[in-house]
């Protein structure tokens, strides 16, 4: 049970006498007995887009299908996760969150989540972000990596992306 029990009475009242015509009590929850639940919109994919170039290249590795938020503005918040084995010479990752299904789309984090790697080392990086687009219909996001330094294509082995209105 959420919050405390309260009682409220209901009265009517002949106006002209002052005398009470009816009086009805009932027990509810105050405020809390008004609420009703709420499903926020989300999507998530871990379909994996690639393939990872042999080069620095930024490439859309990630995309999510539309997603349709609410009319008030809503803020969008985005998570990611990345396993990628870097290819030879890698130094570090670099992933950006971009609006729309390009490396062209509008880049949504600040700073760019840079992971520091050993080439031909497994590593798994995650992040989260914001996002305040706007009332868009069907706004979609990807997630992008850099392979700084690459000489070699590395390894994709998992990994995934949420954007879920708040």
């Amino acid at each position: 049970m959420i919050g405390k029990h309260t009682m409220t009475t209901k009265v009517v009242r002949d106006i002209e006498t002052g005398r009470i015509l009816s009086r009805r009590l009932r027990w509810t929850d105050g405020p809390w007995s008004r609420l009703m639940g709420v499903r926020f919109p989300t999507v998530a994919t871990n379909t994996f887009i690639g393939p990872l170039p042999a080069n620095a290249t930024e490439t859309v590795v990630l995309t999510t299908s539309p997603i349709n938020e609410p009319i008030d503005n809503a803020q969008i918040l985005l998570f990611y996760t990345a396993d990628v084995t870097p290819g030879t010479s890698v130094t570090s990752h670099v992933f950006r969150i971009r609006r729309g299904t390009t490396t062209g789309g509008v880049l949504v984090n600040a700073v760019n989540f840079v992971t520091t790697v050993v080439a031909g080392a497994r590593l798994a990086s995650a992040g989260l972000y914001f996002d305040s687009p706007g009332v868009v219909a069907g706004q979609q996001y990807s997630l992008t990596v850099v392979q700084t330094a690459a000489t070699v294509a590395g390894t994709w082995n998992d990994g995934c992306l949420l954007a879920m209105v708040l």
